[in-house]
């Protein structure tokens, strides 16, 4: 094999361990509790305009 050949190999192994730590790492994360919808009480999303003038 050429320097290049081994080369491009050894770089291509780097990358698809890179690659594989990076997955594992992301999916042993812990998400924690699910946050809940960020809704007003009566289920329809308001706007500031809609809720009138500020204090």
């Amino acid at each position: 094999m050429s320097r290049a050949e081994v080369t491009a190999v050894v770089s291509s192994v780097a990358f698809a361990a890179l690659a594989l730590f990076a997955t594992v790492s992301y999916f042993a994360q812990d998400p924690g509790p699910p946050t809940p919808p960020a809704e007003d009480s009566g289920g329809e999303q308001t706007h500031p305009s809609e809720d009138g003038p500020p204090p």
